[in-house]
């Protein structure tokens, strides 16, 4: 996720890295990683469809829908788990430019910028002044349905591209 991790996150996540890493056999590693890129660069294909072809501008359109959905719990995201329907405005939490940036490691202006182009271009809102939020049209119209299905059998070809080589997926929870 492009979205900054607290110092928490960070050490659920360097925890989860050395035990997985532990009962990974190192022989899995390299092609894990293979599938990896592999399944990076098909997200970012279907990233720059919504970009006209920008992928920095796809990313900070991630990194938004990111920044939106993260306070939201594991019960709310499920009761919009289908592909139809996405959460609606008013429990998207807006991420100020400043915040996107930091998150992003990008200079602020540059992505002020980034932002008023999604903005132009009707995928992003402002919320008064406190941020921006990608609004659920965004999320709901027919590309963006289409996306999702080609990204969903993306991970699915990743994950049964793990198993192929050996990769225990199940024990990584």
């Amino acid at each position: 996720m492009l979205v900054a991790l607290d110092s928490q996150a960070m050490e659920n996540v360097v925890a989860f890295k050395s035990e997985s890493a532990a009962r990974t056999a190192p022989k899995h590693e390299r092609a894990a990683v293979r599938l990896t890129g592999q399944f990076f660069l098909r997200q970012a294909e279907l990233i720059t469809q919504i970009t006209d072809g920008d992928l920095l501008l796809g990313l900070v359109y991630v990194a938004i829908t990111a920044a939106n959905t993260e306070h939201m719990s594991e019960a709310v995201l499920s009761s919009y788990a289908e592909l139809e329907e996405a959460p609606p405005d008013e429990l998207r939490r807006p991420i100020s430019v400043l915040a996107l940036s930091g998150s992003l490691k990008l200079p602020y202006e540059t992505t002020r910028r980034y932002v008023a182009r999604l903005e132009e271009m009707g995928l992003a809102r402002r919320v008064g002044r406190v941020g921006v939020i990608i609004p659920k049209r965004a999320h709901e119209d027919p590309g963006a349905v289409e996306r999702i299905r080609r990204s969903f059998g993306d991970v699915h070809r990743f994950v049964a591209g793990l198993r192929r080589v050996g990769v225990d997926v199940d024990s990584m929870r």
